[in-house]
């Protein structure tokens, strides 16, 4: 996913002055005491939406998981505990039918929208909000998306021959099925992304374009004001059927606030929860001081890269050249710069990812034999000049100014293009937009399939190299109807080795990520898939 939990906006200048002029020193003393009851957390940037049907970024995700429900979800725990599959809105784990093709759910009976709806769920919901979700007219990630694809009747449904979408079926008020068109191991993970979140279709369609301003869901929380830009907050949702929980009834999410901002006033009890990552700079500081104990690491299952556009110039058509990229990029002085906040990655899974080779490796740091492809490829030094588009922050700012240096050691001009997140994600999947980018990709779900499905087949929705192989596309298929575990791991470390000979990217490193909180909350641990759990922690006092 594009679910980079590093991903922040451009700094603010601004910000950064006044946190000098607001916080002199990095103690505390005499501050205002925070609210008893409410989790205050703060972000970067604002919340692009809190349509599940729409919302594709860590940030909404944060707000759609707390308002929003789905059939099956994970375990709410920190590691790989917190991978594994359980039910939410469904009574049980579905039964599994017809050679792994059919998934029949019974949904619970006790599970009311937030109000004003207050109204029970019914298998029909289910249907109406995924097929919402794929719809073309909802301008959504999921119309034509390969995590959908395997549902029977999906390609009526896009191409508007079909009403609804064959493959589900609304077997009475409380039951409904999941028709295949073949087996995929991976379906159930899919049906836990937001995208599959159950919405009251009446409010929907009462609220027309302003929904996502007014989302209601059947989550541990409901939305009760948006500013955008400014504040977000979120109430307890009293129909909500997990007692006890949320632990805490209000959240307050404050935007536009710098990263270190953010930390400066956890450490001042101003702030429970720094939405952002903490920076390097940040994480020095920290790691040296009295609030070390407060910094929470966590390896995560994702990838930073370089992408090349194989659909543009100079790359198109030109292995040579994207295999000189592969060699000319020094990765053990990115790890030194990410101050060792950092698992160096040669391939496209996640040493992190189930079924992984944790060992890897297809090419090697080599500037002289980087040099030697160049000239394969048809250029001189000097000759070769282009725009790398990222997005800023201070990590990213480091990494970039070193792969720029790498480049021109080979002969190569980079010009660095720094941009906000809603601005990246604008650009690099869009044909034509961007012929090189650092950019990332984070799980949506722990299974090889994410991390070669949605990016690197030839019909992927996030594909920031345009690449298209149909040998991978093949084995894709395969792998993803195999049963048989051991199997299925080997192909998709065998998708790996193809991928990288086609060198459509240069795999830089998968993040040892630190979060950091405010010394009131406790029970405090960042889910292996979703980046913040409000519901999950407590308060003291």
């Amino acid at each position: 996913m594009s679910r980079a939990r590093t991903i922040y906006a451009l700094a603010s200048i601004l910000a950064l002055l006044a946190a000098a002029v607001a916080f002199p020193d990095r103690a505390g003393a005499g501050v205002p005491a925070l609210p008893t009851g409410t989790i205050t957390a703060a972000f970067s940037s604002d919340f692009s939406t809190l349509d599940p049907a729409i919302g594709y970024d860590p940030f909404s995700w944060t707000g759609e998981h707390e308002i929003f429900d789905t059939l099956v979800g994970y375990t709410n725990a920190p590691g790989l505990t917190g991978t594994h599959l359980v039910p939410d809105l469904a009574a049980a784990m579905p039964k599994i039918s017809f050679h792994g093709r059919w998934y029949t759910f019974q949904l619970r009976h006790d599970v009311r929208f937030a109000p004003p709806v207050n109204r029970l769920v019914t298998a029909a919901d289910v249907q109406y909000s995924i097929e919402r979700a794929l719809a073309k007219s909802t301008n959504g990630p999921m119309f034509q998306s390969g995590f959908f694809s395997p549902l029977s009747g999906t390609a009526a449904f896009w191409s508007g021959k079909a009403k609804h979408i064959r493959g589900i079926h609304v077997i009475n008020r409380f039951a409904i099925q999941f028709r295949l068109d073949s087996p995929d191991l991976a379906f159930l993970d899919v049906l836990t992304l937001p995208f599959a979140a159950v919405v009251p279709r009446e409010q929907v369609a009462r609220l027309g374009k302003h929904w996502a301003d007014h989302v209601i869901g059947t989550g541990p929380y409901m939305l009760q004001t948006w500013q955008h830009g400014r504040q977000m907050i979120l109430v307890r949702n009293p129909n909500y059927f997990r007692r006890g929980f949320p632990i805490e009834p209000r959240v307050v999410i404050q935007f536009g606030v710098d990263p270190h901002l953010q930390i400066l006033r956890a450490e001042k009890s101003q702030l429970d929860l720094p939405g952002n990552e903490v920076t390097g700079t940040d994480y020095l500081a920290l790691r040296r001081s009295s609030f070390r104990r407060q910094l929470y690491p966590v390896k995560d299952i994702g990838v930073w890269y370089i992408a090349m556009n194989m659909q543009m110039a100079p790359f198109k058509g030109n292995l040579a050249l994207r295999r000189a990229f592969n060699m000319a990029i020094d990765k053990g002085k990115l790890f030194r710069l990410l101050n060792g906040r950092a698992i160096l990655m040669n391939g496209i899974l996640p040493p992190t990812m189930p079924g992984a080779n944790q060992h890897f490796t297809y090419y090697k740091y080599n500037p002289a034999a980087a040099r030697a492809e160049l000239a394969k490829a048809g250029y001189k030094p000097g000759q070769l000049s282009l725009p790398m588009l990222y997005i800023s922050n201070p990590d990213q700012d480091r990494a970039a100014d070193a792969i720029q240096a790498d480049l021109a050691n080979i002969g190569v001009k980079i010009s660095l293009k720094p941009v906000s997140s809603d601005t990246a994600y604008n650009l690099v999947y869009t044909p034509g937009k961007s012929v090189l980018t650092l950019f990332h990709w984070g799980q949506d779900y722990p299974d090889p399939s994410d991390f070669v499905d949605p990016i690197l087949t030839c019909t992927a929705s996030n594909n920031a190299a345009f690449y298209c192989n149909s040998t991978v596309d093949r084995l894709a298929a395969q792998a993803r109807a195999d049963t048989n575990t051991a199997r299925r791991f080997a192909t998709y470390r065998r998708i790996e080795r193809i991928i990288m000979g086609d060198a459509p990217w240069v795999p830089l490193w998968d993040d040892i990520f630190y979060d950091f909180h405010g010394s009131r909350v406790t029970n405090f641990y960042v889910h292996p898939v979703w980046p913040f759990l409000y519901d999950q922690y407590r308060l003291k006092g």
